[in-house]
């Protein structure tokens, strides 16, 4: 089942859109989740917005993501966005380009390839540390 959540400042009438849009589909709209976390890491794919939280959570469960960036009001997450996809940690899809037709051809290709980054740098330093004093 896939869960969708809008966000607290959508607007009404697109909430109520997508309400009608996914009425006969495998979908849970809701405008929040009280536990983000859980469900991120419960995710196959995480097709999520390009907030700092929002894309460590999902890299450290080892989470295919799919990012939108906000247009704005700063370029904070386009930057984001940039810096992770050149590492080849996520996929993006730019709001201009967020039509559904896209999204359905985008998907498939984040949960085929993507380098999973191992989240381990204090653990490495110390044991690199231990080796170098020893």
């Amino acid at each position: 089942m896939t869960v969708m959540a809008t966000g607290v400042n959508a607007p009404p009438d697109l909430y109520e859109e997508l309400e009608a849009a996914t009425q006969h589909l495998p979908v849970r709209l809701v405008q929040y989740l009280d536990d983000s976390l859980s469900a991120i890491a419960a995710s196959d794919l995480a097709v999520c917005m390009a907030g700092y939280n929002t894309l460590a959570e999902a890299l450290k469960w080892k989470k295919k993501v799919l990012a939108i960036p906000r247009v704005g009001p700063s370029a904070e997450q386009r930057l984001r966005v940039g810096l992770f996809k050149g590492r080849g940690l996520i996929d993006v899809l730019y709001p201009k380009n967020s039509h559904p037709k896209n999204l359905r051809t985008e998907s498939p290709k984040t949960c085929s390839a993507r380098i999973i980054p191992h989240l381990t740098g204090i653990s490495t330093q110390m044991e690199e540390l231990k080796q170098r004093c020893t």
